[in-house]
């Protein structure tokens, strides 16, 4: 919610100089209404490097140009990647942006989202095992036969997808990414 303060009264000082300036008698107009309304920030947007998980949600802050003075405001940011896929230098999107009090008041300024910046999705570390070898004779190479009957995975991030009854339409809910 913006903060803005219409029909605030103003209170008007006169002093009069000038050569001509004996020449009038004057009626001041001792006061006036003015409106007051929040101040337009920028941002320069800042995102953190994450390890692979299925998911595009970036992790961001914003430094704040065009605050007054020495004043602070608190963030909450809803950023994004381009896409959820391992890379360097990917686009990191901020869509949402909630202003917090700091030592300044949020309701006293204003910002819009569409920042953006880079960062990095690295690969997520995948252990594999459970893979077993069977004994052989001695032939003179080292072939051998495996038996992955029993192959286990740890680390792989698994997204789950409930398909719901039918009622009015057909949906598809997705769930939360579960990790194992």
């Amino acid at each position: 919610m913006l903060m803005l303060v219409t029909g605030k009264t103003v209170t008007i000082t006169s002093s009069y100089s000038g050569a001509d300036s004996g020449n009038y008698s004057f009626t001041d107009q001792s006061t006036t209404t003015g409106n007051i309304v929040p101040k337009v920030l920028t941002a320069t947007a800042s995102a953190s490097n994450k390890t692979y998980d299925g998911g595009t949600t970036a992790s961001t802050t914003l430094t704040f140009t065009g605050l007054v003075g020495s004043e602070t405001l608190g963030q909450t940011v809803g950023s994004t990647f381009d896409n959820k896929n391992v890379g360097s230098n990917k686009t990191v999107t901020v869509n949402s942006i909630t202003l917090a009090d700091g030592s300044g008041l949020a309701a006293n300024y204003s910002i819009s989202a569409g920042q953006t910046t880079t960062a990095n999705i690295t690969a997520k570390s995948l252990t594999v095992s459970g893979i077993t070898a069977s004994n052989k004779t001695y032939d003179g190479n080292g072939v051998a036969t495996l038996d992955a009957s029993s192959v286990a995975y740890s680390g792989i991030v698994v997204v789950i997808y409930l398909m719901e009854p039918i009622r009015e339409h057909s949906r598809i809910r997705m769930l939360d990414q579960v990790k194992r």
